[in-house]
């Protein structure tokens, strides 16, 4: 399953950014919005930089 990563504002207007897991851009974004976060930027990552992900799942 492709990672993406992500750079979003929280609720309280805070910066956050990390990784996170989901079948395609659109769920990815979907997750995001539903955790609070508004998406600023959000990259599928490719080969090593998929290996190193930590973050959100899709799938818990």
């Amino acid at each position: 399953m492709p990672i993406f990563k992500y750079n979003a504002v929280d609720k309280s207007g805070g910066k956050v950014g990390s990784t996170i897991t989901a079948p395609d851009e659109g769920a990815a974004a979907r997750l995001l919005k539903g955790n609070g976060y508004i998406v600023q930027d959000l990259t599928e990552l490719k080969g090593g930089d998929a290996a190193r992900k930590n973050g959100i799942s899709a799938w818990g």
